[in-house]
């Protein structure tokens, strides 16, 4: 859930009356199609779960009608109900969380004026967001201890859970990554298995290599689940890969989070990838053979894990302090 104020205040956020909005439904509906067009696959899923949370903000039942009172609000306005909104957001959301957030609503406006379907569009200055401030995520004992617990709960959800956390690790994939799977996604011609994803600012699938152990949990899963169907959801909300819908970026944060809390550790999905880059760096990997397994573009990015990893800048300024001791200090 987004932080938000209680649902007394949020009633008085509504930019107008909902008749007024209405007039203008129509033209957000289009917007919202523009909006969540215009990206990678995951970033476009992303985009949506994040206009949801914008329309529950104000109260209202979907992202369409949030664009619309927006519309219906005038320019002035709208960026005045952005910066309450950035601004509510700021107490318990990390920068990068925001940025995304208000990027969602301002995609729809950038691609509806280029469209010509409206005349303004809204700014609102984005936080500037520390990247990585913990790499290290919750380790790979804590990581086998969920594992072991998934196990335990037995039955399809066992399958589920446990198939999803061994992408996560194992794998190293994003949120993202793993939300918009489909049952068509996994293949099964070279054993032991293969993946096939959109990765992160990518717009062509790649072919990810399985683990044995993570290709035998998968096909547990997809066995085990009605998600007959290549364009079928993978993970749906329940353990049944598609009776309550596709899996949501907030319901797989829940999950994980859960699961960690079982075992008495705090945990994200992205956390997990964190571990599992962390842990092949402690294992002697060199960066190069990491980034193969992690897909990050940038190998500066990739140091930031290393230096996490290896306390490199507190090895280093104890190594320059050694043997200059001060005397007066007692």
């Amino acid at each position: 859930m987004i932080a938000h104020p209680s649902r007394k205040t949020v009633r008085t956020r509504r930019p107008v009356a909902p008749r007024r909005a209405r007039r203008y439904i129509e033209t957000a509906t289009e917007m919202l199609r523009l909006g969540l067009t215009a990206h990678a696959p995951t970033t476009n899923a992303a985009y949506a779960g994040d206009l949801m949370r914008f329309a529950e903000y104000l109260d209202l039942d979907t992202p369409a009608a949030a664009i619309a009172a927006l519309l219906a609000a005038g320019r002035p306005r709208a960026v005045a109900i952005m910066q309450e909104y950035k601004a509510a957001m700021r107490r318990r959301l990390a920068a990068a969380t925001i940025n995304r957030r208000l990027s969602a609503v301002r995609s729809c406006f950038v691609r509806a004026k280029r469209e010509r379907l409206v005349a303004w569009e809204i700014h609102v200055d984005l936080l500037i967001a520390v990247a990585y401030r913990d790499t290290r995520g919750p380790g790979r004992d804590n990581y086998k201890k969920m594992l072991r617990w998934a196990r335990a709960q037995g039955g399809p959800r066992a399958d589920r859970d446990v198939a999803i956390l061994r992408l996560l690790y194992d794998r190293g994939l994003r949120n993202g990554e793993v939300i918009t799977l489909n049952a068509g996604d996994l293949l099964w011609d070279d054993p032991p298995g293969h993946v096939r994803i959109v990765g992160k600012g990518r717009t062509q699938p790649e072919i990810l290599e399985l683990a044995k152990e993570t290709a035998q949990a998968l096909h547990r899963h997809a066995v085990g689940t009605d998600a007959a169907g290549a364009e079928r959801p993978l993970f749906g909300h329940n353990s049944r890969a598609h009776a309550a819908g596709r899996i949501t970026d907030d319901g797989l944060a829940h999950l994980v989070g859960q699961i960690g809390r079982k075992v008495g550790c705090r945990c994200t999905p992205h956390g997990l990838r964190h571990s599992a880059i962390t842990d092949l760096i402690n294992m002697g990997k060199t960066l190069p053979e990491v980034q193969v397994f992690s897909r990050h573009k940038d190998l500066r990015t990739l140091q930031k894990y290393y230096d996490a990893a290896r306390a490199t800048g507190g090895d280093m300024t104890s190594a320059l302090a050694m043997g200059t001791e001060s005397p007066w200090i007692a």
